[in-house]
């Protein structure tokens, strides 16, 4: 008896250590696929797939699955992560325009940037966990990302203060994204669909 509970609790320390690897591991492989900036869209998807897999129970090797989710997402993560850089841009131009005007002018333009900027993560908060579970256009992934986004306040605040907290502490330790990156995808992946089924659920009539 003795030690069939030794090797039960031999058993899941082990299957905590693995998943403990894989999460780090696929943290740093996230981290080197976003280094080249226009990836990071791609690399995004992929992380929020594997991290799908591990929820639904699967058991999903993290470079490999990585890799192939990577391919899978490249179109749409690509034309995603590029209009980030964009808007990302636009709001940064719009910060040193501000800067040049009258203050009335530049606190009104900082504000706008600032809720544009707190609506755009919003939505991606939403866009990938979307984007990897849905197979639809990217149209309409977005269009629903924003309507969660905005529709689901509580879940999206809560999302965004997890988002806040890895930037927080990337700040102060700037290889968090590398050793941890993998577990904020996995709190918003969780939360986030949590409210969209939630929707779902509502929306389907009683029978």
């Amino acid at each position: 008896m003795a030690s069939s509970d030794a090797n039960v609790l031999e058993g899941r320390w082990y299957g905590a250590l693995q998943r403990f690897s894989d999460t780090v591991l696929l943290s740093a492989v996230w981290a080197v696929a976003c280094l080249p900036v226009l990836t990071a869209g791609p690399a995004t998807a992929a992380m929020f797939a594997v991290v799908r897999g591990w929820e639904t129970g699967r058991d999903v090797s993290a470079v490999p699955a990585f890799a192939r989710y990577f391919r899978a997402n490249l179109r749409q993560g690509l034309v995603s992560g590029l209009a980030g850089v964009a808007v990302a841009a636009l709001l940064f131009a719009d910060l040193v325009i501000a800067g040049a005007l009258a203050p009335l002018a530049a606190s009104t333009l900082g504000v706008v940037a600032a809720v544009a900027g707190v609506l755009v993560v919003a939505t991606a908060v939403y866009l990938f966990p979307l984007m990897v579970t849905y197979d639809l256009p990217l149209g309409r992934l977005v269009r629903s990302a924003l309507m969660f986004a905005v529709g689901k306040p509580a879940t999206t605040l809560a999302c965004l203060a997890v988002v806040a907290a890895g930037c927080a502490a990337t700040y102060v330790f700037p290889l968090t994204p590398v050793l941890a990156g993998s577990l904020v995808a996995a709190v918003l992946y969780r939360w986030s669909l949590r409210a969209v089924a939630t929707t779902m659920r509502s929306e389907v009539p009683a029978s």
